[in-house]
């Protein structure tokens, strides 16, 4: 196995229904506390959708579930090139929404 993809926990969403992995620091944060607490004794199942974001000057974007490239979507910009959310499905389901400089719209769990 190499160590890339040892170092890359992968989970079952209930969301998309498929393994996924998640690098981002919602779901270390999370996985890292449930792990704590599993080990303590406690019985949990990992049902837990991370979600992730990133920020570049005034730009960025806060998405959860999966935002594929492949998958068909539907975008809604509110202010061309600027502002939008975008709803990504495959399957006849929704599997992820990204938000494009539309801010604290995704709840993370705990808050």
């Amino acid at each position: 196995m190499s160590m890339r993809r040892a170092t890359r926990p992968r989970f079952i969403t209930r969301a998309g229904g498929a393994a996924s992995a998640s690098k981002h620091e919602d779901n270390a944060n999370t996985m890292g506390r449930m792990a704590g607490e599993s080990m303590a004794g406690a019985s949990i199942d990992y049902d837990y959708l991370p979600m992730f974001y990133s920020d570049l000057f005034e730009l960025g974007y806060e998405a959860v579930g999966d935002t594929d490239p492949r998958w068909r979507r539907w975008a809604d910009w509110e202010e061309p090139i600027t502002r939008a959310s975008s709803i990504i499905w495959r399957d006849d389901r929704v599997r992820g929404v990204l938000l494009w400089n539309v801010w604290e719209q995704v709840t993370r769990r705990g808050s």
